[in-house]
């Protein structure tokens, strides 16, 4: 009697032998003994791994790394170059308009410059490395990617340097209530979750950068709760979350105190104010989104384009809710009342105008429709 196993290759299930007849012929004569049988099909059957590896590479959407059906890692590239030709306004003393997005940030966080001629740029707006896949289950997967983008916004050297844009973990074992946990999108404006790799223009409009959840980038440390998208018409996130946007935690506010202006030795009538930046409050708050979305017809996904070229309509209507309390924007200039990063952040996104306001509680709204057909 033969010894062997099923084992499954390529999709299909096979019968392989675990003997070598020769040895086996051997042993039987009563040439070796079993104890050399042994040895000997050991030593074959280290030969036989090396020679067949269990792990698999190819490409396809990305370069992959396959072991078996328990792991699998996706290498992914992403990179924009831009070419810019600016006209000289000679009316506004800038390029182009007086409204550049430097001079939108406040006082001192992005100065606003005026150039005296045509300007010509070549940039690398977006430079991405994703590595993605599943460990032990392919219900249990991750995702990390950094960006190495360079920005005009950057004025101070870091221009280009390696950013941390996604890190979680995510379990889909429960179609209808799959858990993601880690910076990651948050899902509330579609225009945010969708992937700019998919974006059927360079960049987002202003206005849907503008009224992110937080009001600061796409994405937010926090958990997320959602259905699978790919199994149900009518489906549903929600989460909790930081509120401060990428790389960046809650710290609460720092206490503003209220000191008369003798008390300093000011001969001023005015009371002076100053900041205890170790004294903090408001640091028990965090933000939270709500999205639903209802499939009219087919799965449209988040694809800008119908690249599919789709013979019925893609049809989803959306609606999302986000909650984000005690946003400190006391302050619009370099002082340590509220973090540099963090203003930068809120004036990157086109919300500079609400730095030095004070402290808001954010409730922003969104409706989102979506139809696709035939390309």
């Amino acid at each position: 009697m033969e010894e062997g196993e099923f084992v499954k290759r390529d999709g299909r299930w096979q019968y392989s032998s675990t003997e070598d007849p020769g040895l086996k012929y051997l042993c039987l004569k009563g040439i070796i003994t079993q104890q050399e049988y042994d040895k000997g099909l050991k030593v074959i059957e280290a030969k036989e791994r090396l020679r067949t590896p269990n792990f698999k590479i190819d490409v396809n959407n990305g370069l992959n790394f396959r072991v078996g059906d328990k792991f699998l890692l996706k290498m992914r590239v992403l990179t924009q170059v831009r070419y810019t030709h600016s006209t000289y306004n000679k009316a506004w003393g800038t390029v182009g308009d007086s409204r550049n997005p430097e001079i939108l940030g406040g006082q001192v966080e992005f100065r606003a410059v005026k150039y005296q001629s045509d300007s010509n740029t070549f940039t690398v707006p977006r430079a991405r490395l994703q590595f993605m896949g599943y460990a032990f289950d392919p219900d249990f997967r991750y995702n990390v990617s950094w960006a190495f983008d360079q920005t005009d916004w950057d004025q101070e050297g870091g221009s280009g340097r390696a950013k941390l844009l996604d890190a979680y973990i995510a379990s889909w074992h429960i179609p209808v209530a799959t858990v993601q946990l880690g910076q990651q999108r948050a899902w509330f404006n579609r225009s945010q979750i969708s992937s700019i790799a998919t974006s059927t223009f360079a960049d987002n409009m202003i206005v849907q950068n503008a009224f992110a959840a937080n009001l600061i980038s796409s994405r937010d440390i926090g958990i997320t709760i959602l259905s699978d998208e790919d199994q149900y018409k009518l489906n549903y996130a929600i989460g909790i979350w930081n509120g401060a946007g990428m790389n960046l935690s809650r710290e609460g506010t720092s206490v503003s105190q209220a000191v008369p202006a003798s008390a300093v030795g000011s001969t001023s009538s005015t009371v002076r104010r100053t900041y205890n930046y170790n004294t903090r409050f408001l640091t028990g708050e965090m933000m939270y989104t709500a999205r639903l979305l209802y499939k009219l017809s087919g799965n449209p996904g988040y694809g800008q384009g119908d690249i599919l070229n789709s013979r019925t309509p893609q049809v989803a209507i959306a609606a999302g809710y986000a909650y984000n309390p005690a946003q400190n924007y006391l302050t619009s200039i370099r002082s340590d009342i509220v973090d540099r990063a963090y203003r930068q952040s809120v004036t990157k996104n086109y919300n500079g105008r609400l730095l030095g306001g004070g402290i808001y509680d954010f409730q922003t709204y969104e409706v989102a429709v979506i139809a696709k057909y035939q390309g």
